[in-house]
């Protein structure tokens, strides 16, 4: 990494990593919620399951 324009360099490494924290956010949130379901469809299952035994 060269640093012959430190203001340049540090602009440009500030907006994609804004941009990556972004993209980082959403796919967190749909695993988050992708996690969630799977885990309540489970617990769920378990609930009926031991209700009818």
């Amino acid at each position: 990494m060269t640093q012959s324009d430190p203001s340049d360099v540090s602009e440009t490494s500030r907006s994609g990593r804004s941009g990556h924290w972004a993209v980082g956010g959403l796919v967190v949130g749909c695993v988050a919620t992708v996690l969630w379901c799977g885990l309540l469809m489970t617990l769920g299952g378990w609930a009926v399951g031991i209700i009818e035994f």
